[in-house]
């Protein structure tokens, strides 16, 4: 017999279960961008990294110091704790999950994977004219 999914009155779902229901390039980004905030917010990067100002991307000191992590953060940053970054975290869940769980029919399917490839496509165009930017 198949689990019956639906919920009483009074029955309330965890956090955990509604975490485990979020698509995964959401949750990436989604859980990436709040411990991005945390990190910042409660003073946990170090200032020898550069402290928040460690997580936005510097090609200098992507090639000089190898600091890769600048490649991914500035994707994932979306400043401290404030009700801004509440709005913000809100429109990124919905918007992402929304297109994740019903894209847009390109023809291959749509599904997680065209996310991916929108996204990865997206961040290594902003990086090659960062990179093109900070050379002039």
């Amino acid at each position: 017999m198949a689990a019956n999914n639906v919920r009483g009155v009074g029955d309330t779902g965890s956090f955990s279960d509604w975490y485990r229901e979020v698509p995964p390039i959401t949750k990436f980004f989604f859980t990436g961008t709040f411990i991005t905030a945390m990190c910042t917010s409660f003073n946990l990067i170090p200032s020898s990294l550069g402290g928040p100002a460690g997580l936005v991307f510097n090609w200098s000191s992507i090639s000089r110091d190898f600091h890769i992590w600048k490649l991914i953060t500035p994707f994932i940053f979306a400043g401290g704790f404030s009700l801004n970054f509440v709005f913000h975290m809100f429109i990124l869940y919905e918007n992402c999950k929304r297109y994740e769980v019903d894209p847009y029919n390109t023809g291959a399917g749509g599904s997680s994977a065209d996310m991916f490839y929108m996204i990865f496509f997206g961040m290594v165009s902003c990086i090659i004219l960062g990179i093109y930017e900070s050379t002039l």
